[in-house]
């Protein structure tokens, strides 16, 4: 991640490989792009930065959730 130290880096990693089953991180590969040439792809995926893992929301919604005001019925 850019501007993150190796200490986050790690973090994330332990995260990645114990909850999350190795899910938000790729390991590099090498690659032959038509265009490009020799290439190499991996590294952590898509929005794994942003977004909780899957296993996690229930408990994040049920969290928020209290916090919200009661709901009124209207007559």
């Amino acid at each position: 991640m850019f501007g993150s130290s190796p200490e986050v880096e790690r973090e994330r990693l332990k995260f990645s490989d114990n909850l999350a089953q190795g899910e938000l991180f790729k390991p590099w590969k090498p690659i032959k792009h038509p265009q490009f040439g020799d290439m190499e792809i991996g590294g952590w995926v898509k929005m794994s930065s942003r977004l909780p893992h899957p296993f996690m929301l229930p408990d994040l919604v049920h969290r928020k959730a209290g916090k919200t005001p009661k709901s009124v019925t209207l007559q």
